[in-house]
């Protein structure tokens, strides 16, 4: 995976928010991989319609 270098500060409080929940469900470990691919690809298309917002 590509590592970005992104002031976290700067995005929105949702997003940091939804951001820090899957940080520690990665550390916890708690749930099966695929559920967290599954919270991983929603965010991902949530963060492009923001982006795709933006940029229009």
């Amino acid at each position: 995976m590509a590592d970005f270098n992104v002031d976290i500060a700067k995005l929105p409080e949702e997003i940091r928010e939804k951001l820090a929940e899957l940080d520690l469900e990665l550390s916890e470990d708690h749930k099966p991989q695929k559920k967290l691919k599954n919270k991983i690809k929603t965010l991902m298309k949530f963060l492009l319609v923001m982006v795709l917002t933006v940029v229009r």
